[in-house]
């Protein structure tokens, strides 16, 4: 998502991105539509919907140098909008795609632990 540009303009950028990498639908066009709201406003996004209330808690992990790091900020607030426990962590020097090096990296590792950890912390509640 691009949720510095307005919202025509992440529609269409999205729809540029799925075309480009052959994502047609129902998949990534899909998303986009779920992701970004159409004509109505930024509330008419699936997403960003009242229909969040009542799911379950959300932990929500990126990278402090992913390029979709301001957008992860941004969708956490979300569900906690709707008063849906969330969490977010951001894991400091890595890039988007880090858990990939979990096993290599101590702050991948550390992460990776922390996602482990809060998903226990929920099953065991």
């Amino acid at each position: 998502m691009y949720l510095k540009e307005p919202i025509g303009e992440q529609r269409r950028l999205y729809g540029e991105l799925c075309r480009a990498y052959d994502f047609g639908r129902p998949a990534g066009l899909e998303v986009r539509d779920f992701m970004i709201p159409g004509p109505g406003g930024r509330d008419s996004g699936a997403a960003f919907g009242p229909r969040l209330t009542g799911l379950p808690p959300a932990a929500i992990l990126t990278a402090e140098a992913d390029p979709l790091l301001a957008d992860a900020e941004r969708y956490a607030q979300v569900p906690a909008a709707a008063g849906v426990p969330t969490d977010l962590e951001v894991a400091k020097g890595v890039v988007h795609g880090f858990l990939r090096a979990r096993h290599i990296s101590p702050e991948s590792g550390r992460a990776f632990a922390w996602l482990c950890d809060a998903v226990r912390r929920w099953l065991d509640a």
